[in-house]
């Protein structure tokens, strides 16, 4: 298995990151909540689809190293270790896995099971959010699910579900185009 990363690889990892970057700023804040409603979510399941399982994951991966290191990335432009390890530092940390999850599913070429993985990545993206929630912010678990879950369920699904959708309708046009 070649390991190497191409110039292709880096170009597309580098504008997955940038494009993450750029989505992150799209923040609403949620009053009752201290997660705030962001693009960041249908961006990772935007470039899991339509990249690479190694694009998407490492796209995610320079993504969150340049908010660690300060570089204002997050939502509302913030960055550094204390986003990471505060207390929505959990849905950030989930990313990566999102994007693995959701690149596997590429290759069982089923629309179905496409929409199933995503939302167990999104599910595992939650359980990691608010864990760190529940831990970070001293929640009990019921007060980190109301906070930190129950307000997202609805958007989540309409949001994924139209994100899958586009995803999987760009994947098909790259896909006609590079042949």
């Amino acid at each position: 298995m070649n390991q190497k990363l191409s110039i292709r690889d880096l170009t597309f990892i580098g504008m997955g990151a940038a494009i993450l970057a750029v989505l992150s700023q799209f923040s609403i804040p949620i009053p009752f909540s201290t997660v705030p409603i962001t693009l960041q979510v249908p961006a990772v399941i935007l470039l899991a689809l339509i990249y690479t399982p190694k694009q998407s994951f490492l796209s995610v991966i320079i993504f969150i190293l340049l908010g660690a290191v300060g570089l204002p990335v997050f939502s509302n432009f913030h960055g550094g270790l204390n986003v990471i390890l505060g207390p929505t530092g959990g849905y950030i940390i989930g990313f990566p896995l999102m994007a693995l999850i959701i690149g596997y599913s590429k290759k069982l070429d089923n629309p179905l099971l496409t929409f199933i993985l995503v939302y167990i990545a999104i599910a595992v993206d939650y359980f990691t959010g608010v864990l760190q929630l529940s831990i970070v912010a001293h929640l009990s678990l019921p007060a980190a699910l109301a906070a930190g879950l129950y307000p997202f369920i609805i958007k989540d699904i309409i949001v994924v579900f139209l994100t899958v959708l586009l995803g999987v309708k760009i994947r098909q046009r790259l896909s006609t185009a590079l042949l």
